[in-house]
């Protein structure tokens, strides 16, 4: 992958990752009561795509970091493993709350 691909990508990730988590939070708070499947599918799968562009942009970022200034490598690498852990975590949340909707 050669770098202006890496630096499309990773601002294209960063934007969609942005705008899909700007567009789910709001979701959580349109009814007072419980929400219908509808809007708890509609959520999940919104956060799903930003989880998904969370972790294209991590590990984008991480090879740009090490590319252009290898003495930060570090910082890279703790970004990665940042947001590896938080898309991790959030998306085993996404599937139990896909299950709460199921059941």
């Amino acid at each position: 992958m050669n770098e202006s691909f890496a630096r499309r990508l990773t601002g294209v990730a960063g934007i969609v990752t942005a705008a899909a988590l700007i567009v789910e939070v709001p979701l959580y708070f349109v009814y007072s009561d419980a929400p219908p499947d509808s809007n708890v599918l509609s959520r999940l799968l919104l956060g799903i795509i930003a989880l998904v562009s969370l972790v294209v942009f991590v590990t984008t970022f991480r090879e740009l970091v090490r590319r252009i200034r290898p003495d930060y490598e570090w910082a890279g690498s703790i970004a990665f493993a940042t947001g590896m852990v938080y898309a991790s975590v959030a998306l085993v949340s996404s599937g139990l709350e896909a299950g709460a909707t199921d059941a």
